[in-house]
């Protein structure tokens, strides 16, 4: 092994070879991973899986590391790994390796629940042409839709020339009709707590349904209320006796089903030359591309459309050392924010309150002035609350265009092709991710004292997302980091006792160094029995789009990033912020803290034994 894997402090590692990939009954190779002991893995979709170990989970974990030939699998703009949809088909992949628990000392920031590695076959070793066909059956339940079919074919070539250069090119193509999110329970957006609460589209007029769409968009119709009765002063006695308690009402929404496609497509492309120079210096020349559909649940519900992303790297590996660099390219293609989209469409059909110069400005045409006529008309007729609410929705939703229909759909492709910071719901994301790294082994130097290794890296992140994403609508946002780590082993008495320290310092342009150490010692009590202590460190910056974004989600809610430059750009340090409270007045000041990286520290202790073989 050369590059990460020489650094592996860790004892009888969870390893998945290529013959236990190959056996397994499994859709992908991730779905193994899963099976790991110790191993969760959040499931957004078919193609999107994020594994992690110990400590939070969650879908796009930034707290876990996924490197991929000794390349960072993360998309440098969207911050999580993006697990299978690019990179090795599963007939490339070698082994797979799986650190637990804080693995920052070794593989930099970010390891904080831990790390997997994937290994690649060598065109050297692995020759030849090889083929896989996998056929399933999707949906069997019929809970949410008829079964359909899984595809899933890939192919590989390799060839060794002459023992000095070998190459390989290997394809993967996936197709699937995806699950849909279905869940209706309605849901408190406002409160602090986020949670669900009881109620329906047909028992509560501000009903917020988990996975139904567009119905974010709530309001108070007492301010239209007021201005009726200040139009029809005879009405003002009677709409007094309704201003007490909030009167919030939200937009009719869609499912999931009318505003996503489920159909996946994922089509992966990949390939190296290798070339000896010398019988200890070989060069390599890589790359991987995807592209495809795929779904992802993060503040919101995120449709993934002609997703693009490539790996490139270029690599020398020497007896002792290696050196290596590489690019990550990202483009969000047609992707867009499906909750977000929806709300907008509905404004598209009828403005739920129109506004000028930025004031709320009712036109009679709006959806919750007709709401609201209706609504008040209701109650003057005698109806009952939830009967005159029914009545009113029945009315300002007249016309509405319906799931499926041309009209629909027109309108719905319209706003999603618009980008955020043009008021639609397409977010354009091209960043980049350039990085340099070596490493030397100094052990045939060192040797009589201890096997050392050191090693550095420069990274660069490159923000562009025209001002969809990130604060970058005057130009990208260029973020760097540098690293430097050292380890080493020494063994005592015989090799009964294996004292190992590693220590890394990583430094990010907008944050103070950060120092992470690691010790490890395996004592030898009998033949077949270890016992095993270490004290391990972990830590990461805040991610890019925790220091940078700047986003609309659901509800008209604006994500900020930690960056003190935000508090300038939204007048912050000129106005008083106030902590959320949705049942009432502003809460306490708000008083922004000052971002630093996390960090966790974990001490374990541990017996492993052979009894009676």
């Amino acid at each position: 092994y050369t590059g990460w894997y020489t650094l592996s402090l860790h004892d009888a590692l969870p390893i998945l070879n290529a013959a236990a990939i190959r056996i397994a009954p499994a859709a992908s190779y991730y779905d193994i991973v899963s099976n790991l002991k110790g191993v969760d893995v959040v499931t957004s979709s078919l193609n999107f899986k994020t594994p992690t170990t110990r400590g939070f989970g969650g879908s796009g974990n930034t707290r876990f590391n996924q490197v991929v030939d000794g390349m960072d699998n993360q998309a440098p703009g969207l911050n999580f790994s993006v697990g299978a949809i690019i990179g090795l088909s599963e007939l490339d992949v070698d082994n797979m390796e799986l650190l637990p628990g804080a693995s920052s000392a070794l593989y930099g920031p970010g390891g904080m629940n831990g790390t997997l590695l994937v290994s690649s076959k060598n065109p050297f070793k692995y020759t030849g042409l090889s083929f896989q066909i996998k056929e399933g059956i999707m949906n069997t339940d019929g809970r949410y839709r008829d079964a359909s079919a899984y595809h899933n074919w890939a192919v590989r070539w390799a060839q060794n020339v002459n023992n000095r250069f070998a190459y390989k090119i290997n394809a993967e193509f996936i197709k699937a009709q995806d699950w849909l999110a279905a869940d209706k329970r309605n849901y408190d957006r406002l409160s602090p707590t986020q949670k669900v609460i009881p109620g329906s589209r047909a028992t509560d007029p501000n009903y917020d349904g988990v996975n139904v769409y567009g119905d974010e968009t709530t309001a108070d119709i007492r301010a239209v209320l007021q201005g009726i009765g200040q139009q029809a002063y005879f009405l003002q006695p009677y709409i007094n006796t309704m201003m007490g308690s909030p009167i919030n009402v939200s937009r009719t929404g869609y499912d999931e089903k009318d505003i996503i496609d489920p159909t996946t497509l994922n089509f992966k492309l990949g390939g190296a030359m290798h070339y000896k120079i010398t019988e200890n210096l070989e060069a390599v020349l890589a790359g991987s591309w995807g592209t495809g559909n795929t779904i992802y649940t993060g503040s919101d519900r995120y449709s993934f459309k002609d997703f693009k992303m490539g790996q490139y790297k270029f690599e020398l590996n020497g007896k002792h050392w290696f050196f290596r660099t590489y690019t990550t390219q990202e483009n969000a293609g047609q992707s867009f924010n499906a909750t977000v989209t929806t709300r907008l469409t509905n404004e598209a059909w009828k403005p739920t309150i129109t506004f000028t110069n930025g004031q709320a400005n009712p036109q009679p045409t709006d959806w919750l002035v007709e709401y609201t006529q209706a609504y008040l008309a209701g109650k003057m007729a005698g109806l009952g609350d939830l009967d005159a609410h029914t009545q009113a929705r029945s009315v300002a939703d007249v016309g509405r265009p319906a799931a499926g229909t041309p009209e629909f759909k027109k309108l719905f492709d319209k706003v999603r092709s618009i980008s955020i910071a043009d008021g639609g719901g397409l977010f354009i994301e091209k960043s980049d991710l350039y990085q340099s790294e070596a490493q030397y082994n100094m052990s045939h130097i060192t040797g009589k004292v201890a096997d050392i290794l050191v090693g550095a890296n420069y990274k660069v992140y490159n923000l562009n997302s025209e001002g969809t994403l990130f604060t970058d609508s005057t130009g990208p946002i260029r973020i760097w980091e540098i690293g430097a780590y050292l380890q080493a082993t020494r063994r005592f008495f015989n090799d009964k006792l294996k004292l190992t320290f590693s220590g890394r310092y990583d430094k990010n342009q907008n944050f103070d160094g950060r120092f992470t150490p690691r010790a490890t010692a395996v004592i030898t009590v009998a033949k077949n029995s270890n016992i095993r202590l270490s004290y391990q460190s972990a830590y990461r910056f805040p991610s890019t789009q925790q220091q940078w974004i700047d986003l609309t989600i659901g509800g008209g809610v604006q994500l900020i990033g930690g960056d003190r430059s935000f508090q300038k750009y939204y007048n912050f340090d000129k106005k008083t912020q106030y902590t959320l409270n949705a049942d009432g007045p502003p809460g306490a000041n708000y008083t922004f803290k000052t971002f630093k990286p996390e960090s966790v520290q974990s001490f374990e202790a541990g017996y492993k034994g052979l009894v009676a073989n």
